[in-house]
């Protein structure tokens, strides 16, 4: 990531997948919130993407609203996919074609919990090693095998 040290606060997207994983959600986003509290000013700024309701559903049924869709203009510094319940059903061609589209212009892409489930049916993972939930490794290994899990 840039220096935040005298720059402007980084923009992170979050990218929810219907069925994400609330925990692993929280555990990526709630660093950022206090480093903002303990900077005292804003080092990282975030936006909730979905690819098609405004509120999406967690694992448990909490909602989180987004404000972004999949497809839209969007200046973020690094882009995370959350999900979790069952990403080996996830299939919805816009979503692929946006990953690869942003990791063809050099954005920078992680997966939280499922999420590199949904980078590696997007086709952006080749060449990269990556850790999934372990729930998911095995039906993970079985889709990728020459992917370095």
């Amino acid at each position: 990531m840039r220096s935040t040290a005298a720059g402007p606060a980084q923009t992170i997207g979050f990218l929810l997948i219907p069925g994400f994983a609330l925990m692993s959600y929280a555990s990526a986003i709630e660093p950022l919130r206090a480093a903002n509290l303990f900077a005292g000013r804003p080092l990282y700024r975030w936006v909730h993407i979905t690819h098609k309701d405004r509120i999406v559903a967690s694992s448990c049924g909490a909602a989180v609203p987004s404000t972004a869709k999949v497809g839209d203009d969007l200046a973020l510094d690094l882009l995370l996919v959350c999900a979790g319940g069952d990403p080996v059903h996830f299939s919805h061609r816009p979503t692929f074609a946006w990953l690869r589209k942003l990791a063809q212009r050099g954005m920078r892409i992680g997966g939280v919990s499922g999420g590199p489930f949904i980078l590696a049916r997007a086709g952006i993972m080749g060449g990269h090693r990556m850790t999934i939930h372990w729930e998911h490794a095995k039906a993970f290994a079985e889709e990728f095998p020459d992917l370095l899990l």
